[in-house]
């Protein structure tokens, strides 16, 4: 069998699998409507059984969000969508998405350092994709050190043939068992967490033909890092 007959059935699996998520999305939806609708009528009692009532359907809204960030991951995940490939600033990218994240951090008593390497070339990436992986690794590094805020610190430098950006969280830490398995989907150590976010940041960088680092002490903290390649001028197809 050869590569073009192999890769067919799997892009045929993911369409389908988007496409099953995507229906799963559509009466998601309608619950969540439902719900809040209850939720409003409940509220408008002030008995004991009317805020039990409450209660329960600020629950089952709660898991209702879960299931849909769930759905929308996994749709990202199996998705063989060609990339928007253009030349972009990478510090730019990642300036913008710690500006939007800043207070968040700050208000969870997250210290935040950036280090940015002036020197870098524009490299060819999609940009949306590389804001929602960089965005997950913020994500989690903020989560890891839920119980002891520390400092999380973005940087970026050239590596070789790589332009390469680190988050590094001073969290929890990941033991040996743990790092072989944090970018397996559906593995998660969150009480709450889908497993599906470590593995769409290697699915991007992957697409984009990079590499994806990943170093964790526990009591010490995690670096992940996301290397793009950097590519001569005139091989970047915009739009493509």
């Amino acid at each position: 069998m050869n590569e073009e007959s192999m890769e067919k059935p799997l892009t045929d699996w993911s369409a389908l699998l988007g496409g099953l998520a995507h229906e799963l999305k559509n009466p998601l939806s309608t619950i969540n409507l439902n719900l809040q609708l209850l939720r409003e009528q409940q509220s408008m009692g002030d008995t004991p059984q009317a805020e039990r009532s409450v209660k329960k359907v600020d629950l089952l809204l709660g898991e209702v969000e879960r299931l849909q960030t769930m759905l929308t991951d996994f749709q990202r995940l199996v998705s063989n969508a060609p990339l928007d490939m253009r030349e972009k600033n990478l510090n730019d990218i990642v300036a913008d998405v710690l500006e939007f994240e800043n207070e968040d951090l700050t208000r969870r008593g997250i210290g935040v350092a950036s280090q940015f390497d002036r020197n870098l070339p524009l490299i060819p990436l999609d940009e949306n994709l590389v804001r929602q992986a960089l965005l997950n690794l913020i994500v989690n590094a903020r989560d890891a050190m839920e119980d002891a805020p520390g400092t999380l610190t973005v940087s970026t430098r050239r590596e070789g043939d790589y332009a390469l950006v680190e988050v590094i969280d001073t969290g929890v830490g990941m033991d040996e068992e743990t790092l072989k398995r944090a970018f397996a989907v559906y593995f998660s150590t969150k009480q709450r967490g889908t497993g599906l976010g470590l593995p769409m940041v290697r699915r991007i960088v992957e697409r984009h033909g990079g590499i994806v680092t990943c170093d964790s002490s526990p009591g010490v903290g995690t670096r992940i890092g996301m290397g793009f390649p950097i590519k001569g001028e005139g091989e970047c197809d915009e739009g493509s």
